[in-house]
């Protein structure tokens, strides 16, 4: 013989209800500013490590500027040369 409790009914007073609504309002209200506030600047690096050579870019809100070394050049040889004699 199985027994079974019963569930608790919950019930919801005016004070519940309106606690509800006014949540709600709330979380609409802040979605539908957050829609008007204008969106962070989008800023990324890029580096392309090549077998050969490498070269690095930025975006910023839109633009992509190519990074350049102390030579003025937009690449840069991906080779190191250490001397035998370490300096």
């Amino acid at each position: 013989r199985r027994h079974v409790l019963p569930i608790p009914q919950a019930r919801m007073d005016s004070s519940s209800e309106c606690m509800i609504f006014f949540s709600l309002i709330c979380v609409l209200l802040a979605a539908s500013v957050q829609h008007m506030l204008p969106s962070p600047p989008v800023t990324a690096v890029g580096i392309d490590l090549g077998t050969t050579f490498s070269c690095i870019a930025t975006f910023n809100d839109g633009e992509v500027e190519v990074v350049v070394n102390a030579e003025g050049s937009t690449i840069t040889p991906s080779v190191l040369f250490v001397p035998e004699d370490g300096s």
